[in-house]
């Protein structure tokens, strides 16, 4: 998932640079694919989110405090 964020975060990244060039200034398409790829991390964001909310109610466990402080209840 992390690498999926990345990479996202990344194209997002190089359209949004690309628009502001003289070579692409105006594109429609690239506006398009920008956009896209702010909807589609979006989209990816709230699947990690509820990826680590649904098992943590499953088990018990605070997982994201265990991803921050790099610590798990002992069991």
């Amino acid at each position: 998932m992390i690498v999926i964020l990345m990479v996202l975060l990344a194209a997002h990244c190089v359209t949004g640079f690309a628009m502001t060039t003289d070579a692409c200034w105006g594109s429609t398409m690239l506006e398009i694919v920008h956009e896209a790829l702010a909807y589609i991390t979006l989209t990816v964001v709230g699947l990690h989110v509820t990826g680590v909310i649904i098992p943590s109610m499953e088990h018990g466990e605070n997982l994201a405090k265990g991803m921050f402080t790099g610590r798990k209840r002992p069991e």
